[in-house]
């Protein structure tokens, strides 16, 4: 690796959620690879706040309708699901929405604990309408993390009754990288990755936050962690 290897932001356009890196010098060749490596982890390792289950007064399963609200709860299931939130590094926390009607319900008029930093990015993501002037409640359990979460995977009801709301794993909605080889006359090689994320964390973020996790993977990686077998039965020893 070259030992003046830079690492640049490019700003090109005004969007929060767009960001285009550049690193160089590479040897020729090492820009496929690392870009391959950026692009996985980046769609796999970072964290996303999602709200991950909701508790409704008299309501136990998803096929139910509510009295006053327009939409079924697998609509609102279905809304909920689209609203981003940012801040929480907590594991679980909760949110209420309590509103009467008649009015419109927008993710704005979620109601979060006076503590907490969590944040709507979306503000006008559409819930739900409730037509007459009932009181609808609704609790919302909110978690962090980064595996995919189908709720058809699990139980419909966990026990505390919360209906159970796919989780979209990843703030990054996309990754590209292309390899410009300009330098090849010099052996070298540049590394543009573009990033486009859902608002709840920086590009830029989100690729130092990928990077360091790379540079504490090879770290590990040494002669000191170096483990020999000796001995090791050759039946277990796969040579293609």
């Amino acid at each position: 690796m070259k030992e003046n290897l830079e690492f640049i932001y490019l700003v090109e356009i005004s969007d929060d959620n767009f960001g285009k890196f550049l690193i160089k010098p590479l040897d020729t060749g090492m820009g496929v690879s690392i870009g391959n490596i950026f692009r996985r982890l980046l769609l796999t390792q970072i964290a996303r706040t999602n709200i991950t289950g909701v508790r409704i007064a008299g309501i136990t399963n998803e096929f139910s309708t509510i009295t006053g609200v327009r939409e079924d709860v697998i609509e609102i299931l279905l809304n909920l699901r689209q609203v981003i939130l940012k801040g929480s590094k907590q594991e679980k926390t909760y949110a209420r929405l309590k509103i009467q009607g008649p009015a419109i319900i927008t993710a704005n008029c979620i109601q979060f604990d006076l503590l907490s930093d969590i944040e709507v990015i979306n503000t006008n993501q559409y819930i739900r309408t409730i037509m007459n002037d009932s009181i609808v409640e609704m609790e919302l359990k909110i978690e962090s993390g980064k595996d995919y979460n189908l709720a058809t995977n699990q139980a419909n009801v966990d026990p505390l009754d919360f209906l159970t709301v796919d989780k979209i794993s990843s703030p990054i909605r996309r990754v590209v990288f292309e390899v410009d080889d300009k330098l090849a006359s010099q052996n070298q090689e540049e590394l543009i990755l573009k990033v486009w994320t859902d608002g709840s964390i920086r590009p830029c973020e989100a690729v130092t936050n990928t990077a360091e996790i790379i540079r504490n993977l090879f770290t590990k990686i040494n002669i000191e962690n170096l483990k020999i077998f000796k001995n090791f039965p050759e039946e277990n020893v796969s040579i293609k």
